[in-house]
């Protein structure tokens, strides 16, 4: 019951970001971050105790929380 729960609650929220961002089947959205002068080649992003390297100008799959940490830091990462 829980299982069905759970996956009914999943469906029901990438169905609510449908709109927003390109949502692959493993819960990933690829980006690009672009980069300015002046800044690293990459961004370093903690989540759940897992630390994410995003080169800049590349084009990379991430999990989806990764897209809201960068856009609540004022980036705004390019998604396909």
């Amino acid at each position: 019951m829980a299982k069905k729960i759970n996956t009914t609650l999943n469906m029901q929220q990438h169905a609510a970001h449908a709109d927003a961002d390109p949502v692959d089947a493993a819960g990933r959205i690829t980006i690009r971050l672009p980069k300015a002068e002046g800044q690293s080649d990459h961004v370093e992003v903690g989540l759940n105790g897992k630390l994410y390297l995003i080169r800049r100008d590349s084009y990379v799959a991430v999990p989806e929380p990764i897209v809201h940490i960068l856009r609540n830091a004022g980036m705004e990462p390019e998604c396909l």
